[in-house]
């Protein structure tokens, strides 16, 4: 038997609680957007001057100083500015993190 590693524990411990969810989205979110900066060449400063926020916010958002405090107007912002679109789905828990689809949440209309 293989001895978990601290990573491991650690989710087990916390991994169903909302602020440890919380973090895990934020930083998902954060990583599509700087990939998609990356992909694009884009700078801090430009993302910043494409968004409309301030250059030490858009570094500290960017290097996980501020995550914990990123509103959905400024996700809205980071995403707009990188050219993204942000869509929420949800998916009921007994089917794991499948993607959501409308006949998984929603009955068949015949």
């Amino acid at each position: 038997m293989t001895k978990k590693s601290y990573a491991e524990e650690y989710l087990e411990q916390h991994g169903n609680e909302p602020w440890f969810k919380k973090i895990l989205f934020i930083q998902d979110f954060l990583g599509d957007i700087v990939m998609e900066m990356e992909r694009k060449g884009m700078t801090q400063a430009e993302l910043a001057k494409r968004s409309g926020i301030h250059p030490t916010r858009i570094s500290r958002v960017l290097h996980n100083d501020e995550e914990k405090n990123i509103t959905v107007e400024t996700m809205i912002k980071l995403a707009d500015a990188v050219g993204l679109e942000i869509h929420i789905s949800l998916t009921r828990k007994d089917t794991g993190r499948a993607k959501a689809n409308k006949e998984n949440l929603n009955p068949k209309v015949v």
